[in-house]
């Protein structure tokens, strides 16, 4: 097996080979966006079942920000530790892990404010080597990881140690391999609370982005849980069912935009997610105590005094 040492400054750029380990730490200063890759090659036919392709650390490129990939033989695992993005249109962020399942296409899409972050971890293998077997589903491609420290000194390890060529395989294989252990570890009462409350932020943050106009069982789809668990997550976390949580803060938009002096309220409605005026009327009314119109007669009535 063959290992290379290369830096990459943007998804498209030339690779620079490196001469060892050593130089991913000699980088100009003002290097605001690069990847340090290590990649392993030519593996012999008792390597080639089960081996690690290449594994990396990359602060994205802001100006560049999707990146489409398809690998039909390897699957990526990719840790978050900073910045903003989607992974496959889901929200990610530090805490998140975002598996890449082979033979499926995938995008990594970076907030240009907040440039993601992250390790990865490319495996090749064939049809006997299953993720799942580690808790690592296929229908639950994004989901947090509680394992930062550990994950960050395995890495650490992978892209810094010396070794001879000829070792390396079992070498980063049975990095894999500790790494793929951490997924197996039950949680404790701590991290579970804390994926919570990490589910809820989240949630929160994909309702605002889009005018709530998500459903409650499209938003804990998203992010791995049934509906009926998912509100009892959220009620637990804010003292609200996120039905509750996502009614009031329609009405809030449609208050301020009324007091505004809106007064097309089928538009209102509909940008808002309501199929029809009178389903929003009823929402507007169980929240204020008076409809839209009656509403806006008030606010007109104010303006005059």
């Amino acid at each position: 097996m063959i290992v290379t040492y290369a830096r990459q400054t943007s998804e498209f750029s030339p690779f620079e080979y490196l001469s060892g380990p050593r130089d991913f730490d000699n980088r100009p200063p003002e290097l605001t966006c690069f990847k340090n890759i290590i990649f392993l090659l030519n593996p012999d036919e008792t390597e080639s079942k089960l081996y690690v392709r290449s594994i990396g650390y990359e602060e994205s490129d802001p100006t560049k920000a999707l990146i489409n990939r398809y690998y039909s033989t390897s699957s990526i695992i990719h840790y978050i530790v900073g910045g903003e993005g989607t992974f496959n249109g889901k929200p990610i962020q530090a805490g998140d892990c975002a598996v890449a399942f082979n033979d499926r296409r995938h995008s990594l899409c970076t907030n240009p404010q907040k440039p993601l972050k992250f390790f990865w971890i490319m495996v090749r293998a064939d049809a006997n080597f299953d993720l799942e077997q580690f808790g690592i589903k296929r229908d639950n491609e994004v989901f947090p990881y509680p394992f930062e420290k550990e994950m960050r000194k395995i890495f650490s390890e992978m892209m810094y140690t010396s070794y001879a060529e000829r070792d390396a395989h079992c070498f980063f294989l049975s990095k894999l391999y500790e790494l793929l252990s951490l997924h197996r570890r039950k949680p404790n009462p701590e991290t579970v609370s804390s994926r919570h409350l990490n589910s809820v932020v989240l949630a929160k943050r994909m309702w605002e982005q889009t005018v709530y106009s998500l459903s409650v069982e499209d938003v804990a789809k998203s992010l791995g849980f049934s509906r009926k668990h998912f509100s009892q997550i959220f009620q637990k976390e804010t003292g609200l069912l996120p039905q509750r949580y996502v009614l009031e803060h329609k009405v809030q938009i449609a208050r301020s935009r009324i007091e505004m002096g809106e007064d097309n309220f089928k538009l209102i409605a509909f940008q808002l997610g309501y199929r029809d005026y009178p389903s929003f009327s009823r929402a507007f009314k169980h929240i204020t105590g008076t409809g839209p119109r009656e509403f806006l007669a008030a606010v007109k009535r104010r303006e005059r005094f």
